[in-house]
């Protein structure tokens, strides 16, 4: 068989030169204007408070230490739609797409890891990241709108410290919900669990004594890598440092759940999404007590480091 690319018919018509036509010669169609999309990066304060004219918003807190795995959960509700529907809800939109994707890039096949893992979130003290999801409820029809704070295990560090810190982020004044994450990682090393449950029992201390959330939020105390929890006993002492945690809530209505976002443990029998379910219809459905809620005032937005998912997209 003959390799030579054979020539072109005579028959077939040589393409037709492309015909420049000027700008000014458009005609401009009534009413024309630009519009700006959004950047799909994680919202600072004033642009969540844009996002809440739109469409009923529930807020909520993710807190915990370093680690714990707060932007494997934000992440694993995110990718938990890419299914269908889930928690009995619809994916209808979100204006953070770019944030959502940045994060699980290192889950993915094309990050080139052998084991999966989430970026890690780098912002400065001070510096906000909300996470934005839009979703329809399947039987009323009824749309919500999500927003997640995704801040760094050091921010919660200095709030430890300082409940004044608090004063730091206005959002705080806004929550519908506090997920508080103790990490079960740290719970079965003998060297490190006292140390992480007494931190997080300050971190939820300093954030109620430190008046920004309004009076009876809800808080949920997400055990967070349930996957690594082995056998009746582990199980008991989890559940047991979660309770010790929860004393620091005063009259805050509480619960514990146990989740597994991405599972840790290779041949884990535990699926990825692990009780996200659940924790989604609480966020969705938490009602605190009637009260004043503040606006979302503006501030800058969070910084944009360059991450191994702008690397593999290539430059812009």
């Amino acid at each position: 068989m003959s390799s030579e690319i054979p020539e072109p018919s005579a028959e077939v018509e040589a393409a037709p030169e492309a015909i420049e036509v000027e700008e000014d010669s458009l005609p401009e169609s009534e009413g024309s204007q630009w519009i700006e999309l959004p950047s799909g990066e994680a919202l600072s304060h004033g642009e969540a408070g844009e996002v809440m004219k739109v469409a009923p918003t529930q807020v909520v807190l993710v807190a915990g230490e370093d680690d714990s795995g707060k932007t494997s959960l934000l992440c694993g509700v995110y990718e938990q739609f890419s299914n269908g529907d889930f928690a009995g809800h619809l994916f209808c939109g979100s204006r953070t797409l770019r944030a959502f994707e940045r994060r699980s890039f290192l889950q993915r096949a094309e990050s080139g890891l052998k084991n999966p893992d989430t970026e890690r979130t780098r912002l400065a003290v001070g510096q906000l990241a909300l996470l934005h999801l839009e979703l329809q409820d399947k039987g009323s029809g009824e749309r919500i709108g999500l927003l997640a704070t995704d801040l760094a295990g050091e921010a919660f560090r200095f709030i430890r410290n300082d409940p004044k810190e608090c004063e730091r982020y206005p959002v705080l004044g806004r929550i519908d919900c506090v997920t508080l994450l103790l990490d079960c990682e740290r719970l079965i090393d003998r060297n490190e669990r006292h140390g992480h449950v007494n931190s997080t029992r300050t971190i939820l201390r300093s954030l109620l004594q430190s008046g920004t959330l309004r009076t009876g939020v809800p808080v949920i105390l997400a055990l967070s890598k349930w996957d690594l929890i082995e056998g009746a006993a582990a199980r008991k002492q989890a559940e047991k440092d979660a309770r010790e945690v929860l004393a620091a809530a005063g009259e805050s209505p509480t619960e514990v759940l146990k989740i597994a976002a991405a599972p840790v443990k290779t041949g884990s029998s535990v699926r990825a999404g692990y009780g996200l379910a659940s924790l989604l219809g609480k966020w969705l459905d938490a009602d605190p007590p009637a009260a004043e809620i503040p606006g979302i005032e503006g501030a800058e937005a969070p910084a944009r480091a360059t991450s191994a998912f702008d690397l593999f997209q290539g430059e812009e």
